[in-house]
């Protein structure tokens, strides 16, 4: 081991730069995004079909995948799985001290499926848009009238 001029290490051919981590300024900040479905049944009343929670980096994507594979057709291999459900996609960006928030909800469902042929269509809805963390933004899928997402970008909650 080698020391040079107290900035940097030499180890077995490798260097790495010693030096101070980066304050908690300097790294992205933190955020939790609550995610609902929500369907509108009879009489009004709402039912939250699903609820995750996401805690990611500012300009760091993360997702909730909530579908299930769907076997080909006999004897068929396919490079990418059939898969039906709801994939969410989000990530926060930050541009001149305003956050925005860019989300992706797909909705993929298998039509038609047997010894023969599997048709998946899937339905699409992506937002972009300016936020205030703790207000809640609501998304009306235009496919689907009793549905809704709420989503909701705040700082992370300190554990108790």
């Amino acid at each position: 081991m080698r020391i040079c001029h107290g900035l940097s290490i030499v180890i077995a051919g490798l260097w790495i730069i010693v030096g101070t981590r980066p304050s908690r300024a300097e790294l992205p900040a933190m955020y939790q995004i609550e995610i609902k479905l929500i369907e509108t049944i009879a009489n009004g009343r709402e039912l939250v079909l699903n609820h995750p929670q996401l805690v990611t980096r500012e300009g760091r994507p993360a997702s909730v995948d909530i579908r299930v594979d769907t076997q080909p057709p006999k004897g068929i291999t396919v490079d990418e799985p059939l898969r039906s459900g709801i994939c969410v996609l989000v990530n926060i960006l930050r541009k001149d001290g305003q956050v925005f928030l860019d989300a992706t909800v797909n909705k993929s469902q298998a039509d038609r499926s047997d010894a023969e042929s599997v048709h998946i269509t899937t339905q699409s809805v992506r937002v972009v848009e300016l936020i205030t963390l703790g207000k809640k933004i609501v998304v009306h899928p235009p496919w689907a009238k009793t549905l809704r997402w709420e989503l909701l970008v705040q700082e992370p909650r300190p554990k108790p």
